[in-house]
Order: C-alpha cells, then structure tokens, then sequence
C-alpha cells in the first residue's frame, strides 16, 4: 500500500510539473492614461461644477413640468365648473320656458273661459264689460312684464354668481 501512494504521489507531481503555468512576460507600460495629475484634478473639478449645474437644471424642468400640470388641471377644471354653469343656465331656461308656456296656457284657458262665462250673461250694460275687459288686459300685460323682469334679473344673478366664481378660480390659479 505505501508503494502504491508513493507511486501515486510521484505521478502528482510528474503531473504538476507538465501542467505547470508557464511565466508571464509582458511588456511593461503607463497605467492611468496619459493624463497628468493636474489636469485629472482639473477634469474632476469641472466635472463636479457641472454636475451641480446639471442638477439644477433638472430641478427646474421637474418644477416646470409639474407646475404645467398643476396649470392643466386648474384649467380641466375650470372647463368642467364652465360646462356644469352653462348646463344649469340652460335647463333653467328651459324650466323657465315650459312654465311660461304652461302659464301662457292656463291663461289663455282662464281668458276663454272668463269670455264665455261673460257671453253667456249678455245682461250687463255694454260700456262697464269693455272698462273691464280693457282693465284685465292692461292687468296682464303689467303681470307678463313683472315676470319677465323677474325672470331677467335672476338670470343676471346666474350670471353675476358664476363669473364671480369663475374669476375666483383663475384667481387661485395664478395666485399659486
């Protein structure tokens, strides 16, 4: 046995001696580049300037970028407050209309209904259902007038409320 692990331990070692690692011969050279030490330094200097410059200028575009959409969605909305105001202004004209029509309809029918009714007594005196007649038309045309007065002026109000928060808006807007 100890034959047979010298013969192994001389075959190691024939081994390592053909499988060696041959010597490396290289030709010596100038690490670091041809750069001098001072102008190295001069690189990092300017470098780190710049870099300081450059960090800036990121800042900035960040901050024009998000106060760019900060100025988006003001004006999303203030498009969508507009669109809401002139959506109500509208159907409250249209609600403004249907009742002057249903109104201008009962009259008419209270009007019919009022000549008839007097038709149909024929006995007063002709004079005094003309005065009265003529009284209940000026009477109309005054109530017709006071309504669509009023009607004026809450669409005016409409108007005046909505502007103002309008205004109230581009107010902050450019505030921030």
């Amino acid at each position: 046995m100890q034959r047979m692990a010298q013969k192994e331990m001389e075959d190691l070692q024939r081994w390592k001696e053909a499988n060696k690692v041959p010597h490396v011969n290289l030709n010596p050279e100038r690490l670091g580049g041809d750069v001098t030490l001072a102008e190295a330094r001069q690189k990092q200097y300017t470098d780190q300037r710049f870099s300081k410059v450059q960090k800036k200028l990121r800042k900035e575009e960040l901050d024009k970028r998000r106060r760019q959409e900060e100025e988006e969605k003001l004006q999303k909305m203030k498009n969508e407050k507009r669109e809401l105001a002139e959506y109500l202004e509208e159907r409250s004209r249209q609600e403004e209309q249907r009742r002057r029509e249903k109104h201008r309809q009962d009259h008419l029918r209270k009007t019919e209904s009022f000549l008839q009714s007097f038709e149909s007594r024929g006995s007063g005196p002709l004079a005094s259902s003309s005065a009265t007649h003529t009284s209940s038309r000026s009477d109309t045309v005054a109530s017709k007038q006071r309504e669509a007065k009023s009607v004026r002026e809450v669409q005016q109000e409409h108007r005046r409320v909505n502007s103002a928060f309008l205004d109230k808006l581009e107010g902050r807007g450019r505030g921030s």
